[in-house]
């Protein structure tokens, strides 16, 4: 049975979300610091440590605060909206981007894959890709929430002048207009310094650090046919993974 609005247990959690979303966005929560523990919430709040993790969970969907294992909850940003929290329970989604983006396209040009690139690609050196620099946007906000990098196999490639109006990723609008499905999927995330190339375009600090995500596609005859790597900078955007039991 679903809780509904106007169960007490719903207010309690509301009304403690709403205290710490307050000293967050006042402030006196700052960027960085840490979050009552659990225990002392539920000693001022007078409620249960569920309460107390329904109203954390709350402000982390909002992407004002991250959960560390054995360190606590920490704020992460002071103003709803300045980060994307990408929410995620299959791999499909974990190979698109969040909804609610836009993608600003800044270059496109042929490159050929060489050395360390062609290892990569997982191709013949002088192989031509089509290379793509563009930066992924808030819809609602415009601000830069990732700066991507993407190579695309030149049969592929006409579909960066296909209309796009839902600004759908790449590879499903390989998949829409071509029919080309990913049959295999390599997901790398790492933390990065902020290249100062890519920090320009996103008005953050060179060298502060960054969520890298790579993703390496390849089809049905097992050749690599598209990869992405997409830079964020700290507090703009983050991924909650949930795994169910079978």
């Amino acid at each position: 049975m679903t809780r509904s609005e106007n169960d007490p247990a719903s207010h309690r959690y509301r009304s403690i979300e709403a205290a710490l979303r307050e000293g967050i966005l006042s402030g006196r929560l700052p960027v960085g610091s840490c979050l009552p523990t659990e225990h002392d919430l539920t000693l001022s709040f007078s409620v249960s440590r569920f309460t107390v993790r329904r109203a954390i969970a709350s402000l982390r969907d909002r992407g004002l605060v991250t959960s560390r294992r054995g360190l606590g909850t920490f704020v992460i940003a002071n103003r709803e909206g300045d980060g994307f929290v990408q929410s995620l329970a299959s791999l499909e989604e974990l190979l698109q981007y969040p909804e609610g983006t836009t993608r600003e396209t800044l270059t496109v040009e042929t490159a050929q894959a060489m050395g360390a690139q062609a290892l990569e690609m997982d191709c013949p050196e002088g192989t031509e890709w089509v290379y793509l620099r563009a930066v992924r946007r808030s819809r609602r906000t415009h601000q830069a929430i990732g700066f991507i990098e993407a190579w695309i196999a030149a049969q592929f490639a006409d579909v960066l002048s296909r209309p796009n109006p839902q600004s759908l990723a790449l590879l499903k609008q390989i998949e829409d207009w071509h029919g080309h499905r990913a049959l295999n999927a390599e997901v790398q995330i790492a933390s990065r310094g902020l290249r100062a190339d890519i920090a320009e375009h996103l008005g953050a600090e060179p060298g502060s650090p960054a969520l890298v995500i790579q993703r390496r596609y390849r089809g049905e005859d097992g050749r690599v046919y598209l990869l992405t790597k997409s830079t964020h900078p700290e507090y703009r955007f983050a991924l909650t993974l949930r795994f169910d039991r079978g």
